[in-house]
């Protein structure tokens, strides 16, 4: 069945660099060992990781485009990873993420010889996120991660439990787990600026950040509804509603979708009250920066769902 089209007010736009980040990315995860053999790597090219990124971050090409797509890359295979080593070895699940975030913190060594291919690259990657920005972002970004890291363990851990969390309980750890902080992060990390602190943690900024989040995880759940249902995975808003709202399919769905026009909506809303915002605080930077980050959010937002529509992680049980 086809995926829903949305209606986003934000332009389709691609990066002329994608084809030389596909050769990257593919040279570094073999370097990394994350990609073992050509069956590995013919699976990973169907998903189009590239395009992802490309589409993610249009105005990017060169190392930044690279860097992004590498770590893009890098959260499916720990996604997968994860559901795997939680069906073999559940007990190592806290043991790879405990790891995993302890490369972010200041002053931690190398991880030690023979350590994984996934700690290998992901200590590679998250160096490579550091390197131009401040303390306080690095801080920030560290922080994404750690949420990103135990979140979608928790939700690999509920999965093997059979626990159906409550709607408000599935909003506080998917806003985590889908990959939208980092990819926040990464914007300022990309375009090599940062939102000055003042802007960043008004009110309204963060209640900006949050709204487009939940229109984000809509967009991504409804398109991967039938995979999930294929699967047997309860961790999708639409499953949630029929659940706990006792609704038919197609009226979680429609609940689902009204649920992203208002938060659509309030994004659009708060924009114009954060660029006002900006535009009043000391220093050309700080308007800049908003509008280049709000720029960034629309991006995102239509970069990832354009790619839900061509990648073959979203068409049924891989």
């Amino acid at each position: 069945m086809p995926l829903h089209v949305f209606d986003l007010p934000f332009p389709a736009r691609i990066s002329p660099g994608l084809e030389q980040a596909r050769e990257h990315n593919l040279a570094w995860l073999r370097a990394h060992g994350v990609l073992p053999d050509a069956t590995w790597e013919q699976r990973y090219l169907t998903q189009q990781f590239a395009e992802l990124a490309a589409r993610v971050w249009p105005g990017n090409s060169g190392a930044d485009l690279d860097l992004v797509l590498d770590v893009s890359s890098w959260s499916a295979f720990f996604d997968d990873h994860v559901e795997r080593l939680t069906v073999r070895a559940p007990e190592q699940v806290p043991v790879l993420c405990g790891a995993l975030t302890a490369l972010t913190r200041p002053g931690s060594p190398a991880p030690a010889a023979g350590s994984g291919a996934l700690t290998a690259s992901w200590s590679d990657a998250w160096a490579r996120q550091t390197i131009g920005m401040s303390p306080g972002w690095v801080e920030r970004a560290a922080r994404s991660w750690r949420w990103f890291i135990d979140a979608n363990a928790a939700e690999t851990l509920n999965r093997t439990a059979g626990v159906v969390p409550d709607l408000a309980r599935y909003l506080e750890v998917r806003r985590r787990s889908c990959f939208m902080p980092v990819w926040m992060d990464l914007i300022e990390r990309a375009g090599h600026f940062e939102v000055p602190e003042q802007v960043f943690a008004s009110g309204a900024f963060q209640a900006l950040r949050q709204a487009i989040v939940d229109a984000c995880i809509v967009i991504n759940d409804v398109h991967s509804l039938e995979k999930e249902e294929a699967g047997g995975d309860v961790h999708n808003i639409v499953t949630i509603a029929r659940h706990h709202r006792r609704l038919s399919r197609e009226d979680a769905i429609a609940w689902a979708l009204a649920l992203f026009e208002e938060r659509l909506a309030t994004f659009l809303r708060l924009r114009e009250e954060v660029l006002n915002t900006a535009r009043d605080t000391p220093g050309e930077e700080a308007s800049e920066a908003a509008e280049r980050y709000i720029d960034g959010l629309g991006s995102v937002t239509r970069g990832g769902h354009d790619w839900d529509l061509v990648s073959s992680r979203y068409r049924g049980p891989a």
